[in-house]
């Protein structure tokens, strides 16, 4: 099995991955470090090189990701970057392959979950929190499972995520 998760930078994908990876047993991949270990650079220096072919390295990630799960027979949760499902590609392999979670988070929280890591998030630099979510909604909502994560703590949105998929 496939947990696949995904939401606004700073909703807490990675932190609640690595939390339901314990509660599961499954291996725990953040699609971010998995392509910054392979390219050997950080985001950052991607992104600003051509957001169009770092696009295409998070495409080529999910694809080997889930060509190894199923080949070496292990479960994933994967957290997804924050506008990786702006990808069509990414979009059919997410939903057509694993259990799509949605970290649901309001604005207010991501505005304070966010500040002073506009260097590490270049994308932040380019619109606001609430402009740049806008655009990716319509990502997020083909998610078949919805968590709201404001007040929660990442232990408790895994176990929430747990209790649903188990």
């Amino acid at each position: 099995m496939i947990v696949t998760l995904t939401g606004f930078m700073g909703s807490g994908k990675s932190s609640t991955g690595r939390e339901l990876a314990g509660l599961t047993g499954y291996r725990f991949t953040d699609l971010d470090e998995y392509i910054s270990h392979k390219a050997g650079k950080t985001i950052p220096q991607l992104l600003s090189e051509s957001e169009e072919r770092f696009r295409a390295l998070e495409a080529e990630a999910v694809r080997d990701i889930f060509i190894m799960s199923r080949i070496e027979g292990f479960d994933v949760v994967l957290a997804l970057g924050g506008g990786s499902l702006m990808n069509p590609e990414i979009q059919t392999l997410v939903q057509s392959r694993s259990t799509l979670v949605y970290l649901r988070t309001g604005i207010e929280t991501l505005v304070c979950r966010l500040e002073g890591s506009e260097k590490d998030r270049p994308l932040l630099k380019k619109c606001a929190v609430a402009d740049l979510m806008e655009q990716r909604l319509s990502g997020y909502g083909l998610a078949s499972v919805i968590v709201d994560t404001d007040g929660k703590s990442p232990a408790q949105v895994a176990g929430e995520i747990y209790g649903i998929i188990k």
